[in-house]
């Protein structure tokens, strides 16, 4: 059973589109159907970056996408607004499948005091949305996604590799389950969509919404 808010047949149709395209990702991701799943997108000419994490019995994975910073600050002061974009628009959107919590640790290693380590999860809170199975809604603002650009791109592969800490992540239960030496290509390959995802938010002057689902 999936649940969706009544009356957002849009939604609905966004979710059973999610469906069939992660039915295609084979072994990364099969979404079973009683998922529960949510999202939030716009056009490309009114686009914030919102990421969406869908729960299924195999795990979360996550999917960015962009909004306008305008919408963010209506959403911001109104969340319930949150539930008014519609999703059936066309929107621009990466996925970086299970890689989300492995790469916010990689990102707190490198630096644990910078806004890098928050393009994940942010920790600024729109607000609760328990009710729908949506959890720790966060965001960044255009201006905090320009502040982080320039540091997140700097992020080499060497660098990356230096604090992809196998045992650390294991100890910490990082989520993608035990970690090993094949996991790193997976994770810098999503990590490199991050950097360029960003860098398109930051030359089209949006914001971010993250959340989990």
């Amino acid at each position: 059973m999936c649940i969706v808010r009544a009356g957002f047949k849009g939604f609905w149709a966004f979710v059973t589109r999610i469906k069939s395209r992660c039915n295609m990702i084979g072994i990364h991701l099969v979404i079973p159907h009683d998922t529960i799943h949510s999202t939030l997108c716009t056009t490309k000419n009114n686009s914030v970056v919102i990421i969406q994490t869908i729960k299924t019995k195999m795990g979360m994975t996550m999917i960015l996408f962009q909004v306008k910073q305008e919408r963010l600050e209506h959403t911001i002061k109104n969340n319930e607004t949150l539930f008014e974009i519609d999703p059936n628009e066309e929107c621009d959107s990466i996925n970086i499948d299970k890689s989300w919590d492995a790469i916010k640790f990689i990102l707190k290693q490198i630096s644990s005091d910078s806004i890098v380590s928050k393009v994940i999860s942010s920790g600024q809170e729109i607000g609760e949305f328990d009710e729908y199975d949506v959890y720790e809604v966060n965001y960044l603002t255009a201006e905090q996604v320009r502040d982080c650009i320039i540091d997140l791109n700097e992020i080499s592969k060497t660098h990356f590799e230096k604090n992809f800490d196998i045992k650390a992540m294991n100890d910490q239960e990082v989520y993608l389950e035990s970690f090993d030496e094949s996991a790193f290509d997976y994770l810098f390959e999503n990590f490199m969509k991050i950097q360029t995802f960003y860098s398109n938010a930051a030359a089209n002057n949006n914001g971010v919404i993250t959340y989990l689902s």
